[in-house]
């Protein structure tokens, strides 16, 4: 499941100035699970997402509760500013993008700071979900995922996972979403009117 809240594609990663929103899980069991951020990088920049040489860098509380703000809880709501000072809740899927100035790379499921993969990676761009890893477009027979399609969006909002596992039965709600480019701002919310 994924929602677009419409980031600008081909954004350079030090254009996304904000990233934060709420987000509320109802009781799931045993395993505290929250609503994560994924957003597509075409690390080389050369117009085109490649699980083989491109990234998703995935901004996940749960994922990384000693060095989010908060820890994860049931039946509350709780803010993430994905960008706060010392919050290292990134993570590379891929293990592609850059963490200095030197070149390494990223070690898959560890913990970093936007600004330590933003900084690192000058010429990475935003780039549109690819289909085979997010159901976002749909693959359908007249589209089989061998292009790319460019209206797909670069950063999407996650739950869940193809094993469910932890996600199974999960109820959750996420709202005031505030994404920032470069200097224009937007809060998007989702309950009715």
């Amino acid at each position: 499941v994924g929602v677009d809240v419409g980031c600008g594609m081909g954004a350079a990663l030090t254009d996304l100035t904000a990233l934060s929103y709420n987000a509320y899980n109802i009781n799931a069991g045993t395993v505290v699970v929250m609503p994560y951020v994924n957003v597509f990088v075409d690390v080389d920049g050369d117009g085109a997402f490649d699980k083989t040489k491109d990234d998703i860098l995935a901004f996940d509380p749960s994922y990384f509760p000693a060095t989010a703000q908060a820890a994860a809880v049931n039946d509350r709501w709780q803010n993430w500013d994905a960008f706060a000072a010392g919050t290292k809740s990134w993570r590379c899927v891929f293990g592609k993008a850059k963490i200095d100035s030197n070149g390494t790379l990223c070690t898959t499921n560890t913990p970093y700071t936007w600004d330590e993969l933003a900084v690192s990676n000058p010429t990475a761009k935003i780039s549109p979900a690819s289909c085979q890893e997010v159901p976002f477009p749909m693959a359908t027979p007249d589209n089989t995922c061998a292009t790319q399609d460019a209206t797909a969006p670069g950063l999407l909002f996650v739950v869940g996972q193809k094993s469910g596992g932890s996600w199974d039965k999960y109820t959750g709600y996420v709202d005031n979403v505030r994404v920032g480019i470069q200097d224009f701002e937007q809060t998007y919310n989702f309950e009715s009117q």
